[in-house]
């Protein structure tokens, strides 16, 4: 027993959660819900520290594990069969420390969205386990127009960045292109835990967006999935010098995140997975403000009325995602100071839609900018590059108004444009951009070039299109550029020039 008591009295005019803490500040396993109607609820199933919005500090003692349902109440215990009901009371019971793995497990339904800030996260208590907050949707089995969503596979390929990954299912019946843009995943066998999204599929093939790690083969049992946990609103953007943002609200709000080395494993600091962005009006899917690396895996964002994925400063991973953009909105947007990284990325554009964007003024934000095994189809700018810096693999882009604008000494490397009505522009002499082993055909213009941009184009390079080389309105070609010493073709007043390596 204590040597002394301190009573405690607390006011509220909701149900406000308090922990008792002894006194080496180590936090009791007891915690107490304090009611409305002055009664005390003990806890026991959660050991960490909470109070109220969960701005009190304190930091976890072991993994933890929280559940969101629809039929859940933000008064419940988090448990599995106590279920709270939105996303944000559970990051709300996070303490601000986080040293162990805590994963936030959200059914099937429509939810709203979360603001995830003022988290310190690292120095794991436990490195193989690592520290991390995660938020993990339902995902489902799609309902195929023909043919079984799961079962094992006859055989697959790896592939390469060039020619993409398959998985044959010999006499599956299904019916061509019903499953462009969702994800399959190798449920046990050889891959095992690899998920991709499908670029396309025959009646028994599905061709993958990039390659395996490993190939499926006759063992591996593989389902092909869809979303059941949708996020269709957002909380407000945080406040600024100057008052309020007059951005829009942000379906996940990542911000104020701080990491701390030895955190353990490869988790990202804070990470989403298996969930649909959908959201109504002007909403940002998922905005990120923090110094900590932030990975969303295996997730959807569909019809984003705004920008799907809008970042700043440091540390955004996408992987195995699926886009589907209406005209004019924007997929991926980067600002300055930003290290973005995407994945395995499916994306479906129309109109004036933009599936990655570097925001104006944005000088170097290519020293963390990775772009590889990206499928864009549809018209619209598929890469809007601005001044951002850095390299790009393995994409396969049909059908854009232009495929790549800009680019602040961008590599794009193994990658396939066609039927683009400008596959290559640059318009700018701060511009530049290198083509290595770029293929495709059925282009208007292959590469357009003004006001004193540069383009370098390899001999590895076959891409086609009815005008191969643009030059502030003269066309030329790359044979005429090829058989020059040296090897360029330039606009003597603009110094536009098309250079050949």
């Amino acid at each position: 027993m204590p040597d002394r008591v301190t009573p405690i009295r607390v006011s509220a005019s909701d149900d406000t959660n308090v922990t008792f803490v002894n006194d080496g500040n180590q936090a009791e396993s007891a915690i107490f819900l304090a009611r409305r109607d002055h009664s005390m609820q003990q806890d026991g199933s959660v050991k960490s520290v909470w109070a109220g919005a969960g701005t009190s500090g304190g930091a976890t003692t072991e993994a933890i594990n929280l559940y969101v349902e629809t039929t859940g109440d933000d008064d419940a215990a988090g448990t599995a069969a106590a279920p709270l009901r939105t996303i944000q009371a559970a990051v709300n019971r996070v303490p601000r420390f986080i040293r162990h793995p805590v994963n936030i497990h959200v059914g099937a339904g429509d939810f709203a969205g979360a603001s995830i800030a003022g988290f310190t996260v690292g120095n794991a208590a436990v490195a193989a386990d690592g520290a991390y907050l995660r938020i993990v949707g339902t995902k489902v089995l799609v309902t195929p127009a023909t043919g079984v969503a799961t079962g094992t596979a006859t055989s697959g390929v790896a592939g390469t960045s060039t020619t993409w990954g398959t998985l044959t299912l010999t006499g599956a019946g299904w019916t061509p292109a019903d499953f462009d843009g969702k994800l399959i995943e190798i449920l046990s066998g050889t891959g095992v835990g690899q998920v991709r999204p499908i670029q396309t599929n025959t009646d028994e093939v599905v061709t993958i967006v990039g390659p395996w790690t490993t190939a499926p083969a006759a063992d591996s049992v593989f389902g092909i999935y869809e979303w059941a946990t949708t996020l269709v609103s957002g909380v407000a953007m945080p406040t600024t010098a100057a008052g309020a943002s007059t951005a829009p609200p942000a379906a996940l709000l990542v911000y104020s995140i701080t990491s701390q080395e030895g955190q353990g494993s490869t988790y990202a600091q804070i990470s989403a997975e298996w969930l649909k962005f959908k959201t109504v009006g002007n909403v940002l899917a998922v905005a990120l403000r923090s110094a900590a690396s932030v990975l969303v895996s295996n997730s959807r964002f569909d019809l984003v009325p705004y920008t799907a994925v809008g970042a700043s400063n440091n540390g955004l991973s996408l992987e195995s995602c699926s886009f589907e953009m209406a005209s004019g909105k924007v997929g991926c947007s980067a600002s300055a100071g930003m290290s973005i990284y995407l994945r395995h990325i499916y994306a479906k554009t129309t109109g004036t839609a933009q599936f990655f964007y570097a925001a104006s003024g944005s000088a170097g934000i290519g020293s963390g900018l990775g772009l590889s095994y990206i499928y864009v189809v549809g018209a619209g700018t598929h890469f809007n590059l601005g001044q951002a810096i850095g390299s790009i693999l393995g994409i396969k882009s049909t059908g854009a108004t232009t495929a790549f604008s800009g680019g602040f000494g961008m590599q794009v490397n193994s990658s396939d444009i066609s039927s683009a009505t400008t596959a290559v522009k640059v318009d700018d002499n701060r511009y530049a951009i290198r083509l290595t082993g770029v293929t495709g055909a059925g282009n208007t213009t292959a590469v357009l070039v003004t006001n004193g941009g540069n383009v370098f184009v390899s001999s590895t390079c076959t891409l086609t299109g009815t005008t191969e080389i643009s030059i502030d309105g003269a066309a030329s070609d790359f044979a005429t550029m090829r058989a020059a010493t040296p090897k360029y073709v330039v606009d003597a007043t603009t110094g536009s020039k098309v250079w050949g390596t």
